[in-house]
């Protein structure tokens, strides 16, 4: 799977319009998270991001991050003009604050009935937190959680992410924690068969792409 740039732009849009035109790129991207979190899951694919990578404040898709801040690395010409064509990021310098604003309507052919239901699942359940609230929630699952440790090492600042772990199970400890937060159970708790159905397809879909 290629980083589908016109679809993230859209979701960030889609965040952005949902919360007033206006919202934190650090909340943005970890709604942006919950949501692919929630779609691999339940429909066995990402939305738009081929990899996610763990670091001090959670999964970050590193491409997204770029087009927000406006690196150049890994970000051409046409994905930036993209960007800029439907959002725009505001820059506190003195907090270091990035906000995302939404400069034109969201572009919904992008988007499966699947994906809105990711966004909606995701809006509906960590909207109302805060950036960094959402940070911690992040730190609870075990695709970021179970190599934390390699952010502790002063040679690293992120490690790659193993998306087949997203099919892992919070722990009985994690889940403990989490209620903290007013969830008595895991959000994305999904039945066994359909977790090992979705499990399934995406091992398939990553064989697949490594044969062609």
């Amino acid at each position: 799977m290629r980083f589908d740039y016109k679809k993230a732009v859209q979701i960030l849009n889609w965040f952005a319009r949902k919360n007033g035109n206006q919202i934190n790129y650090l909340k943005a991207i970890k709604l942006l998270y919950f949501a692919e979190r929630y779609h691999l899951r339940k429909y066995g694919r990402l939305i738009c991001s081929p990899t996610y990578v763990g670091m001090k404040l959670g999964p970050v898709q590193s491409e997204i991050k770029d087009l927000i801040t406006s690196s150049e690395f890994q970000v051409d010409e046409k994905e930036s003009k993209y960007y800029t064509n439907y959002m725009q990021t505001l820059i506190n310098k003195t907090e270091k604050i990035y906000d995302i604003k939404s400069q034109k309507d969201v572009d919904f052919d992008e988007f499966s009935e699947t994906d809105i239901e990711a966004l909606n699942f995701a809006w509906k359940t960590f909207s109302k937190f805060q950036p960094f609230e959402l940070a911690e929630i992040t730190h609870l699952y075990p695709e970021w959680n179970e190599k934390s440790y390699i952010l502790e090492a002063e040679e690293y600042s992120r490690f790659i992410m193993n998306t087949e772990d997203f099919f892992k199970n919070i722990t009985k400890e994690n889940l403990e924690k989490l209620k903290k937060y007013g969830f008595e159970k895991d959000p994305f708790d999904l039945d066994k068969e359909t977790l090992s159905i979705s499990r399934e397809e995406f091992m398939e879909s990553m064989e697949w792409e490594l044969d062609g």
